[in-house]
């Protein structure tokens, strides 16, 4: 798990080759590892996301009283 949070951190998008080797590297398969980076950039995204709803309440609630 460590070993894909670190390559998550460097690169967010691996080509079917770099799946492919991490994958035999970790023993796990390839739509493992796969899925493993899908749900993860979602992740992300939700995150990054909320973040910028948080913000965005935050100066409307500023500006507006």
């Amino acid at each position: 798990l460590c070993a894909l949070k670190d390559r998550f951190q460097k690169q967010k998008y691996l080509s079917l080759q770099q799946m492919q080797e991490l994958s035999s590297i970790l023993n796990l398969s390839y739509k493992q590892v796969k899925t493993w980076f899908q749900n993860q950039r979602m992740k992300c995204k939700r995150w990054q996301k909320n973040q910028w709803l948080k913000t965005s309440n935050g100066v409307i609630q500023k500006g507006s009283a």
